[in-house]
């Protein structure tokens, strides 16, 4: 199919900085634009919206309606928008409006967590006013949470398309799992990626390496991610400099070379939640793909998300039960093995973009040549 021919979607997002860091908003639009499902009918007009580095809120809000007119000479038929929630309404809500004006069909996809937690709250009465606007008006619904779609159904009338994080088949074939599970005594390397704060439960992962040093268990803590808490940042910093006995913590920052290499030179991946507004975080189904096993708390979405036999689940804000599962795992090395052995499997059969990315295809089709949905 040549270009003219082709589907023309705006794809607009957080793109990273030119030379910046990728984080999981950039990953995600990467994925999308370098998957194979769509290099016959898709031409992708990549649209960067502006981050926090970008300046002022004014300042942003200005760049952002400049680039959304610069981009309309292309033609845009669809504009599909990957969305922050409230976070950034500002720019999402207006540009979205215009484009329904100027006849462009739309795609409100909300990542970031549960649409739910945000629709429920008292609290950002203005955000939830808008986002509910779009979701009435928008011509299809994207979500990244499995619950979400009957939520949307019944709060709205609307029917929405469930699509999660979709991970490259190129990636799942290239990345092995690279390290067995430790033999007693030797050392065991956990892992989180993500975002560094209380919520997503740091310093529960921290201050278990107390609890392992005084049961004299040997582990290693990485962390690849970013954060603005001062507190946890500060707290990282004493850890990786005078870690506990016996224990070692290394902070490899948010753009490490190869994530993927670095997830499967792993053992076990931590994620200790506790934000009530946990959705399908992309650091877990990217954890799965490098055949790790996980110690997860429990959250709203969670069992749509992992299979039973690919984690063990702890109570949230408990070092000691993070420290038990650990040991759990170091007792039995078979159990570990079937985890992430189950778990890759698992991303595989759902999470591949082979599996997830035809949906948007139809999505784009559906819009581009007939009635909204």
């Amino acid at each position: 199919m040549n270009s003219q021919a082709k589907i023309r979607v705006m794809l607009a997002g957080g793109y990273p900085l030119p030379g910046g860091m990728t984080g999981t908003y950039g990953r995600i639009l990467n994925n999308i634009l370098a998957s194979s499902i769509f290099r016959d009918e898709v031409d992708f007009i990549p649209h960067r919206v502006t981050l926090p580095a970008d300046g002022s809120l004014p300042k942003r809000f200005a760049v952002d309606m400049v680039r959304f007119a610069r981009s309309l000479p292309r033609k845009p038929q669809v504009l599909h928008f990957l969305m922050h929630k409230y976070r950034a309404l500002y720019r999402e809500y207006p540009m979205l409006t215009a484009a329904r004006f100027l006849g462009i069909k739309t795609i409100v996809d909300v990542r970031a967590g549960t649409l739910q937690y945000m629709l429920n709250r008292r609290a950002n009465r203005l955000e939830n006013a808008m986002m509910s606007d779009l979701l009435r008006h928008g011509d299809a619904i994207a979500l990244e949470c499995r619950k979400d779609v009957p939520f949307i159904r019944e709060r709205f009338g609307r029917e929405a398309v469930y699509v999660p994080n979709a991970l490259l088949e190129e990636d799942f074939d290239r990345i092995q799992p690279a390290s067995l599970p430790p033999a007693k005594g030797q050392t065991l390397k956990m892992i989180h990626s993500g975002r560094y704060s209380q919520d997503k439960g740091v310093a529960v992962m921290l201050r278990s390496l107390n609890v392992f040093s005084e049961r004299g268990i040997k582990v290693e803590l990485h962390l690849t991610g970013q954060g603005t808490d001062p507190e946890i940042l500060s707290m990282i910093r004493a850890y990786v400099s005078d870690p506990p006995q016996g224990t070692v913590v290394k902070d490899h920052g948010w753009d490490v070379e190869d994530l993927y290499a670095l997830l499967a030179s792993a053992h076990v991946f931590l994620m200790p939640t506790h934000w009530p507004g946990e959705g399908h975080p992309n650091s877990v189904t990217e954890a799965m793909l490098a055949g790790l096993g996980m110690i997860l708390s429990d959250w709203f979405h969670r069992e749509d998300i992992v299979p039973a036999p690919g984690a063990i689940i702890i109570p949230p804000r408990d070092p000691g039960a993070l420290a038990d599962a650990v040991q759990r795992y170091i007792d039995n090395p078979a159990l570990l093995a079937e985890a992430g052995r189950v778990n890759r499997e698992y991303v595989k059969a759902n999470y591949l973009d082979s599996v997830c990315y035809p949906r948007f295809l139809k999505l784009y089709r559906q819009l581009a040549g007939g009635p909204s949905l």
